[in-house]
């Protein structure tokens, strides 16, 4: 929900520049900046998962092929 709410003051900040008849390379400069802050984190957020991702294989039971078809071995 938070990001919602920094969007649409995002957009709310870009809008009041049209309003304000800013000249039009302001406006793209701004939404350039913008567009580089959500893509940052997007990929902070990318470089995350693949972290977690490694740190969830590193941690999966290895398979000891002792059991074959599900039929418990005993002996």
């Amino acid at each position: 929900m938070i990001d919602q709410l920094k969007f649409m003051d995002d957009l709310k900040e870009i809008k009041l520049m049209v309003e304000d008849q800013q000249p039009r390379y302001t406006i793209v400069d701004t939404i350039d900046d913008k567009i580089r802050g959500y893509q940052k984190e997007v990929d902070e957020f990318e470089k995350w998962a693949e972290e977690e991702s490694k740190k969830q294989e590193n941690m999966a039971v290895p398979d000891d092929n002792w059991q074959d078809g599900g039929v418990e071995n005993f002996g």
